[in-house]
């Protein structure tokens, strides 16, 4: 069963971060990304979480797209936080 959470992505700076997963053990992840504004526009998240170390990785979405990453041997939480390229929106993020 996939769980979906909100992020707000303010315009040029990032949101509040949103705990999406706490996992246990080694594990292949991928989170997807999609505004659900009805004016939308491109925007880039951050996504933290442990790999063999603590890592923040950036990555920008033209309007939805898919990120993978591997968590290691830790029981951690992965939380994300989004900014928005020109307008404030509202972005969904779905497990799996």
């Amino acid at each position: 069963m996939s769980r979906q959470y909100n992020c707000w992505a303010p315009p040029g700076v990032w949101g509040p971060w949103v705990d999406v997963m706490s996992l246990m053990g080694p594990s292949k992840e991928k989170l997807s990304f999609k505004t659900m504004s009805n004016a939308s526009s491109s925007f880039s998240v951050e996504i933290e979480y442990f790999g063999s170390q603590w890592r923040n990785d950036i990555v920008p979405i033209p309007g939805q797209g898919d990120y993978a990453f591997e968590v290691g041997s830790v029981a951690a939480t992965v939380r994300v936080r989004c900014k928005s390229h020109s307008i404030g929106q509202t972005v969904q993020i779905t497990e799996g």
